[in-house]
């Protein structure tokens, strides 16, 4: 009896930590979007979607729960996107993702030309 009590205690205490490594993420980490105004906050949005499509269909999007805007930067006056994310200068904006826990998972540079991985450093603090 105890041992089936201590097993049951043990698989809720697993399913509680899993559970926390996946929501901590999704509604503890601010993806920074508010900081910037105008054609900034259009781009940062813009910067988010790109980092997520830019791993979808690759078993990388199941370990990447949360996005941040680190960095956004204009770099030319040309317009760039496209609709709902056009702006009339060009960004250059840094995304940070993290992983299970919120841990640092690696980062990804969006301009107006694409996506492009920036560095990986799985559990390295900085």
């Amino acid at each position: 009896m105890k041992a089936a009590i201590r097993t049951l205690i043990c698989l809720l205490l697993v399913l509680v930590i899993a559970t926390a490594g996946f929501l901590i993420p999704k509604y503890g980490i601010d993806p920074h979007v508010g900081r910037y105004a105008g054609e900034r906050a259009v781009f940062a949005r813009f910067a988010l979607q790109q980092a997520k499509q830019f791993f979808a269909g690759s078993l990388e999007e199941k370990f990447i729960m949360a996005e941040r805007v680190e960095l956004l930067e204009q770099v030319g006056t040309t317009d760039c996107g496209y609709e709902p994310f056009t702006v009339a200068h060009a960004f250059r904006a840094r995304v940070r993702l993290y992983t299970v826990f919120g841990l640092p998972y690696g980062m990804v540079n969006v301009d107006c030309n694409g996506v492009y991985r920036d560095e990986y450093h799985f559990l390295r603090f900085r």
